[in-house]
């Protein structure tokens, strides 16, 4: 019931807010995708907008057509990197830009004063879409029918991937060798999140068998890491790199602010500039049409290209990754020897109390005077030695940690000092509201 009036919520946006009554509608490989999907489509249909159904498919798919069928507005089911147990709804301009936060309000508005009400003559129309994933593995498949000669291990993470990865590296590539790249909708090989500790086979079978990179995808493939030819993983800043010079990229670049300073070290050496942004993938894309940057990228493992309309596809990037490891060789490695050493964690926090904690957060810091306090997103404090990071997560109730530094030495002190303020300003904070 919550989905369909989430659909009828949407419907209501998009026709009042921007004269759209066309919804493209996709879901990634979950239990419950389906279910919440054609739950949704009956909300959307109630309130006259019609509906293009893709199917079960990748997000890269969807944002595809979504380019290409203009004035429509797109929708994706998934929980993209959660557990299987979780699942949640993605909305997106015609531009490939995801609805903001003030977006997601007012159809929570209007979802909450649930009094729609629409004579049955007028309903939208429902079309059952085929062919698009077909049309997005030739389209790939004929744009990088250069790749003859990379060797690859792709790791679909038993996700949505699955649909499109393997089809497209075996059509343009040399090698291949897949991982969980049969669909299971409880992620039981790796889980849904791909993650440095988790991709150990992926590692093993690079080093093994002597291949140029690897690649894992998250559950609704619009995120990649990647693994170097010696089985190293590769940080996303580092892929950037990667891209930028294997591509032969000439332009800017924005980072979001909990990316390593290798960024500005690599930029400072091309003449370059890298301009910092909010976590998320809205705010770095925003940033980089502002600045008229080549490549943005986020810590998380999003990397956006201006040349590709920002699109949010790990496919389509690590196609962009072979392309660029193909063109520097083996040697690409020499390219990404960071001096950084990096650590997160995050405390939890009751969500009403996030606000509080950040505030006695940013007053404690600034009366330390140490450094530079850097307030786009959280609070940030830049020391000659690393930085340190708090932020509060925009998806569940808890803060992150994150501190970056060159000696291992200080990064631990750095950690362990942050960790502690941390954990006496959320105590200070939850007695104060008893």
């Amino acid at each position: 019931m919550s989905m369909l009036r989430i659909g009828r919520a949407v419907g209501i946006y998009s026709k009042s807010r921007f004269n759209i009554d066309k919804i493209i509608i996709g879901r990634d490989i979950r239990k419950t995708s389906d279910m919440l999907t054609l739950a949704m489509i009956s909300g959307l249909l109630e309130t006259g907008v019609d509906v293009y159904d893709l199917g079960v498919l990748p997000v890269g798919v969807l944002l595809k057509k979504l380019f290409t069928l203009k004035g429509a507005i797109g929708s994706y089911v998934t929980a993209s990197h959660l557990p299987p147990e979780y699942n949640g709804l993605k909305l997106m301009h015609c531009t490939g830009m995801y609805f903001d936060s003030s977006d997601i309000t007012r159809i929570k508005e209007i979802f909450m004063k649930n009094s729609f009400h629409e004579p049955w003559d007028t309903v939208g129309k429902y079309h059952v879409v085929v062919g698009e994933l077909e049309n997005y593995i030739n389209h790939l498949s004929v744009e990088f029918s250069d790749l003859k000669g990379i060797n690859v291990a792709i790791d679909c993470g038993n996700g949505a991937t699955c649909l499109t990865a393997p089809r497209i590296f075996k059509n343009v590539a040399g090698l291949v060798i897949e991982l969980n790249c049969d669909i299971d909708p409880y992620f039981r090989a790796r889980g849904a999140e791909p993650t440095p500790e988790n991709i150990v086979e992926l590692v093993r079978v690079v080093k093994s068998r002597e291949l140029d990179f690897g690649v894992a995808y998250d559950g609704d493939g619009d995120r990649a890491l990647f693994v170097d030819c010696s089985g190293r993983f590769l940080s996303p800043e580092e892929v950037a790199i990667v891209l930028i010079e294997g591509l032969d990229l000439r332009g800017d670049i924005v980072a979001s602010i909990d990316c390593s300073r290798l960024l500005e070290d690599y930029a400072e050496s091309r003449g370059l500039k890298v301009y910092r942004s909010r976590v998320g993938h809205n705010f770095v894309i925003k940033k980089m049409a502002d600045c008229n940057a080549i490549i943005g990228v986020e810590r998380s493992g999003h990397i956006a290209l201006s040349t590709y309309r920002y699109a949010d596809d790990g496919v389509l990037i690590s196609l962009l990754v072979g392309r660029a490891i193909q063109s520097l060789g083996r040697k690409y490695t020499s390219l990404i020897e960071s001096r950084y050493h990096m650590k997160s964690t995050k405390l939890k926090v009751h969500e009403q109390l996030k606000t509080r904690v950040m505030e006695h957060l940013k007053e404690r810091i600034e009366s330390m005077e140490e450094g530079k306090i850097t307030l786009i997103d959280g609070v940030k404090l830049d020391l000659e030695e690393g930085w340190v990071l708090i932020r509060p997560s925009n998806t569940e109730p808890v803060v992150r940690i994150t501190v970056e530094a060159k000696n291992p030495k200080k990064l631990d002190e750095l950690f362990k000092k942050y960790i502690e303020i941390c954990k006496q300003t959320i105590e200070l904070a939850s007695r104060s509201t008893h």
